[in-house]
């Protein structure tokens, strides 16, 4: 698998390129120090895989993006991002427009504590998409047998949706959100795989765009229809019963599949609380977060979907959640939001 490097930091470039080294069949197939060189070195290298600055002089990260869209290129970007607001605003935005996922740069003590830092993020990033590029062998026949449509039901009695979903999910979750009318009126709650900075950045950038509300979860407030809930970075959010109503719950309970927040840890809330009145949907991601929850969801009588393989970004967390028996129903992205208005008219 062929890795482009752009990044203005000489010494960013060469840690990342030495980390790489180390992965087993993948490679640096080039470097550029600034978005136009970038853009130069992805027409002529044809990388898989591009590990993106987002700051940068001349042309910026998400310039490049633009134009990596506009003369479509076939590469998975990879964005590099400063921990900062401003830099969690970009690379939203950059995932908004396909960017396939982002790593933070690191700021340890020490150079060989940013290594390291920095190596528990890119490599598993890495791996899984070798393993992606390299084209995965087929479904076993069980998982087969599992992601086969079952017949949709006309009408879902549900007072709530729950959505997992990870990488490639600032994309997935704007194509889904944006199809749902104002009037909508159930609550949607959701677990997004990333850091506080970047939820807060995302949850601002949807709601400017979409007809409902979106947001980040607050400890104690009541789920409203027609709102978007999502789950504050490195917290974990479910929901309970207190009073006659239905709240948000924020805990710092500690992380399940090396995730904070986990979509295993909302949908448990929401098999508990609503049993066979709600909606379960993991979409795309890394790892196999949500297929426990999701079970337990559709043990307690819940209606449950998974994204379809040909339209996530990292086929995943529906794969898994499909082996456990736990989807009941797979559709392909674009199709998603209308289902889910449809079956609870």
């Amino acid at each position: 698998m062929k890795v482009l490097i752009i990044d203005d930091s000489v010494i960013f470039r060469i840690l990342l390129t030495n980390i790489i080294r180390d992965i087993e069949n993948v490679e640096v197939c080039g470097t550029a120090s600034d978005g136009q060189a970038g853009i130069d070195a992805v027409e002529k290298h044809h990388p898989d895989v591009v590990l993106l600055d987002v700051e940068m002089p001349k042309m910026t990260g998400l310039d490049v993006m633009r134009e990596i869209n506009q003369r479509g290129i076939d590469a998975r970007v990879i964005m590099c991002s400063a921990f900062t607001v401003a830099g969690a605003d970009v690379t939203v935005k950059a995932l908004e427009l396909g960017a396939h996922d982002f790593i933070t740069k690191p700021e340890g003590s020490s150079k060989e504590e940013s290594i390291q830092l920095l190596k528990k993020q890119l490599v598993p990033e890495l791996e899984e998409l070798k393993s992606v590029c390299a084209q995965k062998k087929s479904l076993k026949e069980k998982t087969k047998a599992a992601l086969q449509r079952e017949s949709s039901p006309k009408k879902v009695s549900a007072d709530v949706i729950g959505i997992g979903i990870s990488t490639g999910g600032p994309k997935a979750l704007g194509a889904v959100l944006l199809s749902f009318p104002a009037d909508f009126k159930y609550p949607i709650v959701i677990v997004q795989h990333m850091p506080k900075l970047f939820i807060e950045s995302m949850a601002s950038s949807l709601n400017m765009k979409c007809k409902l509300r979106v947001k980040v979860g607050e400890h104690g407030e009541v789920l409203k229809g027609g709102t978007v809930y999502l789950a504050p970075g490195e917290k974990q959010m479910g929901v309970e019963n207190e009073g006659g109503f239905r709240k948000i719950v924020i805990t710092d309970d500690p992380a399940e599949n090396y995730c904070k927040p986990a979509v295993d840890f909302l949908f448990r809330s929401l098999a508990k609380v609503y049993k066979n009145r709600a909606i379960g949907v993991v979409m795309t991601g890394m790892g196999g977060d949500g297929a426990k929850g999701l079970l337990q969801m559709k043990d307690a009588g819940a209606y449950t979907i998974g994204q379809d393989k040909k339209s996530c970004t990292i086929y995943g967390m529906p794969q898994e959640a499909a082996k456990a028996g736990a989807v009941m129903n797979v559709l392909p992205l674009d199709e998603i939001a209308e289902h889910l208005i449809k079956i609870t008219k």
